[in-house]
């Protein structure tokens, strides 16, 4: 049966981690908020924002006695038609957007454009009520990545996101850390194209990528059709929350496409370095830019660090690329190669590997590091190793 060293991976992350002098970035997933128990968890239960599936019952349960409940239902109810039982939030809203560009002034299965329109900004004011929250302590793994991030290299740290709350803001504005996200401006700033693309502000500065759309990211009608705000949706903008990947009108395609292009345009660089945490590959146009770019660059590198069992991950299992070792809870694939891990060199318990143990003897192996929590504490070793060396530097 074939094996992985896990203590090998664990170094090869530290060797990635620990070179200031090439690019690296980390693609954070809807697993990162689901690891911070919400304030008033009293069972472990209760995440401070719930993932897809949660964030999925809550809108159906919501929705069940909402003003809008039977534009609601109708919709819902084409899924049933076409042998979907379970549809999650992001196909809802595909759905939505779909039948909003081929319904016109008519109606389409049952549903007006008008009727469209105010069932997407309903879903959308909802899900910005579920996702607005505050981390509750500076102890998160959001404030270890932020701490770690804002040691100065040459190169800037890069953070791409699918998840569409405010929690990587919090934690690098109150670590200090300065970061750009697109947008200029102080009244209502705007999403500014070509400052993203030619990118020339110090490197000290994080950026910040939301791939997906923000919860305090607006469509308006004024000039600026992207603006970043606060406060729900109003008749003069809607908020801009774009999981699904339909071909918008020019007003939606502009951040999501130029967002993609920053991710492609980061796997070209010579000895790019990704990590992955919380996102389960579930995208396809983002794992279509992963693999073109590792196929196309073969001095990239990327880790996808999964968070439970591997088997879980259909998407993963048919990913094959020598540059991306996908490390999950029970096994890893690396190389293209899926094994157990190895427990033979393990003679003591690391961040990032827990040594399940019969008397004296490890039983079994698991690797820990896609757990956000677990990977937290990983960066945090970084900054404590930094400070011991600088007496004798």
């Amino acid at each position: 049966m074939l094996t992985h060293d896990p203590l090998r991976q664990i170094n090869y992350l530290r060797q990635v981690l620990s070179h200031n002098k090439k690019p690296l970035a980390f693609l954070l997933g809807a697993g990162c908020p689901t690891a911070i128990p919400h304030p008033t968890d009293t069972d472990g239960t209760k995440p401070l924002i719930p993932n897809i599936d949660g964030l999925t019952k809550h809108i159906v349960k919501s929705f069940g006695k909402h003003e809008h409940k039977d534009i609601f239902q109708t919709l819902y109810s084409h899924f049933k038609e076409d042998g979907n039982d379970t549809p999650n939030i992001e196909q809802i809203l595909s759905h939505i957007r779909l039948l909003q560009q081929v319904c016109g002034s008519s109606t389409v299965r049952g549903l007006s454009s008008q009727n469209l329109g105010n069932l997407e900004t309903a879903i959308c004011d909802e899900i910005c009520k579920v996702m607005t929250q505050k981390l509750p302590h500076n102890d998160t793994p959001y404030h270890k990545l932020a701490a770690w991030m804002s040691r100065q290299g040459e190169i800037p740290i890069e953070l791409f996101t699918t998840n569409y709350d405010l929690l990587i803001e919090q934690a690098l504005e109150e670590t200090g850390l300065p970061y750009f996200d697109g947008f200029v401006g102080a009244r209502e700033p705007f999403f500014d194209t070509h400052a993203v693309e030619t990118d020339v502000l110090p490197s000290r500065w994080a950026r910040v990528w939301k791939l997906h759309g923000s919860i305090n990211w607006y469509q308006s009608e004024s000039e600026s059709p992207v603006i970043r705000g606060y406060g729900l949706a109003d008749g003069k903008k809607r908020v801009m929350i774009h999981p699904s990947h339909l071909k918008y009108d020019e007003s939606r395609k502009m951040p999501y496409l130029t967002l993609l292009d920053k991710l492609k345009a980061f796997l070209k660089q010579t000895s790019a370095g990704l990590i992955t945490c919380g996102y389960s590959f579930g995208d396809k146009d983002i794992n279509n830019i992963i693999i073109e770019g590792l196929k196309g660059n073969p001095t990239a590198i990327a880790f996808g660090l999964l968070h439970g069992p591997i088997e879980k991950y259909e998407n993963v299992l048919k990913i094959k690329r020598s540059n991306l070792n996908l490390l999950a809870i029970d096994e890893g694939i690396i190389g293209t190669r899926k094994g157990k891990w190895n427990k033979e060199r393990i003679d003591s318990e690391y961040t990032g590997i827990n040594c399940i143990k019969e008397g004296d003897n490890i039983k079994e192996i698991k690797f820990t590091l896609g757990d956000y929590q677990e990977l937290g504490k990983f960066l945090i070793e970084f900054i404590g190793e930094d400070k011991d060396e600088e007496p004798g530097s």
